[in-house]
């Protein structure tokens, strides 16, 4: 399987079944950040099909958070090592590496800048979450607990529970409905913006859909054995190719845009004018939180300096 297509890691994402996600979960279990992990979220992040993208999303999140979990273990106690070899106090140790003792005695202390730099052991990229992990302040015990009395209150998790239950059928409607009309949800997103771009160069479509260029290798090289797109020669870099949607291409995504837009009008066509204005307003409230949340996950977090 580590030697699988991207194309194949759709396909097995989007069409398989139960042996082929179970092979798939396999290999991400051997290999938490490896390539066939990383196409996997690729290929969930492209087509989200319904049910298996939260199957194999969770086995890659458990998979990585067992790793985290066995390297601060690790690195936890080669620290311990380091206090005991030093000759110094917990308090003192604590001091030079830039952290308290309190983090120091519960072990969280293998997160600090010294520790993640001077002992190069296990999985480098478990270290930045466990880094980032460390400087995470919990609230104290004494945070109101969100209990209003009277009318019962809906809460965020309610929403966001009843949200996600939603979108996912109404995915599962839309995505079955556009693979019964000839084009996949990922194909027809690639054909989409070859149509609005006009010849693209390939690692603008895989900067535009955040995929490694061998995944966007894969979906093009598809597209081309369909005679759906073809890639030309560049005028302005005779090394460079440009991919081209073709007429056959263009034929097959009227079909999907016709079925995109027939889906789309039968869903949300049910809320007035008024009703959608609210809802496109809403959306892009959680969506400004939503990219404030992935933001605040990808900053990188400044080790910690030794006094």
């Amino acid at each position: 399987m580590e030697t699988w297509p991207f194309e194949g890691i759709l396909a097995a994402v989007e069409r398989g079944t139960l042996p082929d996600w179970r092979r798939l979960v396999t290999a991400v279990k051997a290999d938490p950040w490896g390539p066939v992990a990383q196409q996997v979220l690729e290929a969930v992040r492209l087509s989200h099909p319904y049910g298996t993208a939260e199957l194999l999303e969770g086995a890659v999140t458990r998979a990585r958070k067992l790793a985290a979990d066995s390297e601060r273990d690790e690195v936890a106690a080669e620290i311990r090592e380091l206090v005991r070899s030093s000759g110094l106090s917990k308090q003192d140790f604590a001091q030079k590496t830039g952290t308290s003792r309190t983090r120091l005695t519960r072990g969280r202390a293998a997160s600090t800048g010294y520790a993640a730099h001077d002992v190069p052991r296990g999985n480098k990229s478990v270290r930045p979450l466990i880094i980032k992990g460390i400087n995470v302040t919990l609230p104290g015990d004494g945070t109101a607990s969100g209990h209003v009395r009277g009318a019962a209150m809906i809460t965020p998790e309610q929403v966001g529970e009843r949200y996600m239950a939603v979108h996912h059928r109404m995915f599962r409607a839309v995505h079955d409905e556009m693979t019964g009309c000839g084009l996949s949800m990922a194909r027809t997103k690639v054909l989409r913006r070859l149509q609005e771009q006009g010849p693209t160069r390939q690692s603008v479509l895989a900067a535009d859909f955040e995929l490694s260029p061998h995944s966007i290798t894969d979906i093009v090289d598809g597209l081309e054995r369909l005679g759906m797109a073809e890639r030309r020669p560049d005028p302005t870099d005779r090394r460079a190719k440009l991919v081209a949607i073709t007429g056959a291409g263009q034929a097959a995504l009227d079909v999907a845009n016709a079925t995109w837009e027939r889906l789309l009008t039968q869903i949300f066509g049910t809320l007035d004018e008024a009703e959608r204005a609210t809802f496109v307003r809403l959306l892009g409230r959680l969506d400004e939180a939503t990219q404030q949340l992935i933001a605040a996950s990808a900053a990188p977090v400044a080790p910690a300096v030794p006094a």
